[in-house]
């Protein structure tokens, strides 16, 4: 059996000691090093190893693991003894905003953004506390005593934002001066408290405090040897480092360190033959492969990877409520063609757009490419091709992105959070109903339930959309959603003459299958609004065109016995969905009501 699994455990130093499961990524340090930037950015996915890293750099080089070079033995690192010639010989400040989210302060009469800065504060002062033993040296002067007793203390009454954004740059004073040597800093998850902050509406008040913060600390680089920064988004330089030279970022499409974070596909199979699960190698694959680095493929989710070796099964280890929220947010109310878009990559296929990594957080609402760039450094999406070159082999002003969902953990996961949208408050219960009164093939509960669905949940959506019959397709699509287990969910496929709009093709062929056709209802004089003519003509049209066109072909074809053809119309959220049986009696009713209506006159 192979080593114990610790998933939750981001210390180097413990895992080494305790022998637990670990993928050597020392080579990092090596390249790290040898690059020589004062100030290196990387952004990778949450659960990329990236916190590991940082516990890795500073047990290397920490001053507090001098004599620990046992925690390299049989490493790559080890190899090199130039490098192993700087293990524990430097001061190092490890820093991390991770849990800037989590840390909660119940506190009256104060902001978010506030109630922000105190949690950050709070971490600043834990970092200090590391360091005390340094805040009585004779080299310091009483200024520096006193900042450095007041931000350990976190003294709320003297420990100003202005302090809070000079906290680093004193520490690097404080340090060089007891130790003879500059720092090297280490500031994990830097990003944190910013998509937080744009979550919850306080963004430009806290970017203006971490720009400080930043500039102040990493601008001069006669405090420091070198910084290294990982987070998730690469925040606009602008915003953040305006003032830091000699700065280098390193992203999920840059070439650089592509296989120091996350496993490759060899680390995964090898590790699957430690665990005596060499016959799931193609599961894994479909699971939790997909990942792109620059030009490197085939990257595995690391902590997906550790947990399916933990408990041995098969599910979405990768979910986080928090990041969840955000990309839920973006998807949801973003600009006109963000929905259109998501609906074409939650049928699998492929959106072809320019990104630019440099996320600027007051765009991600306005521009659908700023939402799909920060997908695309989420790790929710990956790049499938960069075309950098267009005709005649010209090079392209900006290169164009092809992307797709990562892969099935990624697609449950955003399945997932589709159905949250319409499982909340007023919508479930409808929903749960309408999904039910479908399946049963109830077509009067099906048009109660996706009344009430489409009533309560449009002012939910942004719904200003140049497209009505996309964003109703889309819709519905995203009812249909819980039913992939039992169904392969398609849209805008083609088939037999022409392009259908959804279908529903089940996995038991026993099993009814479904063609849905939706058209949009014009606007007409109120009192033709008020009736039920335009739907039902809709409807009937919808219907035709299934017909006409053979959507329903390929079912035919496959040897799917029960194939339910239906057609939906709609009109601003009032809809009406049908087959022909429903159709002809909702027409029959109406020529019974006018014969009445004649008899009542005569």
């Amino acid at each position: 059996m192979g080593r114990t699994v610790s998933t939750g455990r981001q210390d180097f130093a413990l895992l080494r000691e305790k022998n637990n499961f670990y993928v050597d990524k020392t080579k990092f340090i090596e390249e790290w090093w040898n690059d020589d930037k004062d100030v290196t950015l990387i952004t990778r996915p949450r659960r990329f190893g990236k916190t590991l890293m940082m516990s890795t750099i500073k047990c290397f080089f920490s001053l507090q693991y001098k004599g620990r070079k046992d925690l390299f033995d049989g490493l790559y690192i080890s190899k090199n003894q130039d490098m192993m010639r700087l293990q524990g010989t430097v001061p190092v400040i490890a820093l991390s905003f991770a849990e800037a989210k989590k840390l909660k302060e119940s506190m009256l009469d104060v902001t978010e953004y506030q109630t922000m800065v105190l949690r950050l504060k709070k971490k600043m002062s834990a970092l200090f506390d590391n360091f005390h033993y340094a805040f009585d040296s004779k080299e310091l002067s009483d200024d520096e005593k006193r900042d450095c007793n007041i931000i350990r203390n976190n003294d709320s009454e003297q420990f100003s934002d202005l302090l809070f954004t000079k906290s680093i740059q004193l520490l690097c004073k404080v340090l060089i001066k007891f130790h003879g040597s500059k720092p090297i800093i280490v500031l994990d998850e830097y990003d944190t408290p910013l998509q937080v902050a744009y979550a919850n509406g306080y963004w430009q008040e806290l970017v203006s405090l971490m720009n400080s913060l930043f500039n102040t600390s990493f601008k001069t680089q006669g405090y420091y040897q070198r910084v290294l920064i990982t987070g998730i988004t690469r925040v606009s330089k602008e915003s953040l480092f305006s003032d830091v030279n000699n700065f280098k970022t390193v992203s999920v499409t840059s070439d650089q360190y592509v296989d120091c974070f996350g496993f490759t596909e060899q680390e995964v199979f090898d590790a699957l033959d430690e665990y005596g699960m060499s016959d799931e190698k193609e599961n894994v694959k479909e699971w939790y492969d997909g990942f792109v680095f620059g030009k490197m493929k085939n990257i595995y989710n690391p902590f997906s990877i550790a947990c399916l070796l933990d408990e041995r099964e098969f599910k979405t280890y990768w979910a986080d409520t928090a990041s969840n929220t955000l990309v839920s947010q973006l998807v949801r109310n973003g600009p006109d063609g963000t929905r259109d878009d998501f609906l074409q990559l939650m049928k699998g296929e492929t959106i072809k757009c320019f990104i630019n990594e440099n996320v600027v957080y007051g765009t991600l609402g306005k521009q659908t490419n700023a939402v799909w760039s920060l997908l695309l450094g989420s790790g929710y999406l990956k790049a499938d091709e960069v075309q950098k070159r267009g005709k005649n082999n010209k090079p392209l002003k900006r290169p164009v992105y092809t992307l797709s969902i990562t892969n099935l953990e990624t697609q449950i996961m955003l399945e997932d959070m589709v159905m949250e949208w319409f499982s909340s408050g007023k919508m479930a219960a409808s929903y749960g109903r309408f999904i039910e009164a479908l399946l049963a093939y109830n077509i009067k509960d099906m048009n109660i339930f996706l009344n009430e669905v489409s009533l309560n949940s449009f002012s939910y959506f942004c719904t200003d959309n140049t497209s009505p019959e996309s964003f109703w397709q889309g819709f519905i699509v995203g009812l249909l959603v819980a039913l992939q287990d039992d169904y392969i969910l398609t849209a805008n496929r083609i088939a037999g003459y022409g392009i259908y709009d959804i279908q529903l093709k089940p996995r038991d062929k026993s099993i009814q299958a479904f063609v849905i056709e939706v058209k949009k209802v014009e606007a007409a004089k109120k009192t033709v609004l008020e009736s039920d003519a335009p739907l039902v003509a809709g409807v009937k049209e919808a219907l035709k065109q299934i017909e006409v066109n053979k959507y329903y072909t390929e079912l035919v074809t496959e040897g799917y016995p029960i194939i339910r053809k239906l057609g939906l119309a709609f009109r601003g959220q009032k809809c009406l969905i049908g087959d022909a049986q429903f159709i002809k009696s909702k027409t029959n009713t109406k020529r019974l009501n006018t014969s009445k209506g004649r008899k009542a006159q005569a």
